[in-house]
């Protein structure tokens, strides 16, 4: 899948990057773009976050209802691509994680327990 990214400063506060997809994808009309912040323009892990949704995106057709309103499947996504910028950036320790758990529990309206998002962190780095 052909895939235009986007290094621009012009992202909502707090936001490193996020995946627009087109509109029309089932007719082949449009292309995904990935936005990131400039700062990032040499973060492996960023962009392998982001093109692990665009893949995800390509495997289920409903992928973007399902993100939207299921928070089961929101999360899911959220782990697996985590899981990109976890393997980039060579971490191996929980604590090295904080700034995932954090998202997880704050930016995502999951509504997940930190403690069960640090059990899912563990089962990661002990995968990888």
């Amino acid at each position: 899948m052909k895939v235009k990214i986007i290094y621009t400063d012009d992202l909502k506060v707090g936001i490193g990057g996020y995946v627009k997809f087109p509109l029309f994808p089932l007719f082949g009309l449009g292309t995904p773009t990935i936005r990131l912040r400039k700062k990032y323009i040499e973060d492996e892990g960023i962009l392998n976050h982001e093109l692990k949704h665009i893949e995800q995106y390509g495997k289920k057709w409903c992928h973007a209802q399902l993100y939207t309103w299921n928070k089961a499947y929101r999360y899911k996504c959220e782990l697996e691509a985590y899981t990109e910028q976890i393997k980039a950036y060579g971490y191996n320790r929980l604590n090295q994680c904080d700034w995932v758990i954090d998202s997880l529990a704050n930016k995502y309206n999951l509504n997940k327990k930190t403690d069960d998002i640090k059990v899912d962190i563990i089962k990661i780095l002990n995968k990888i």
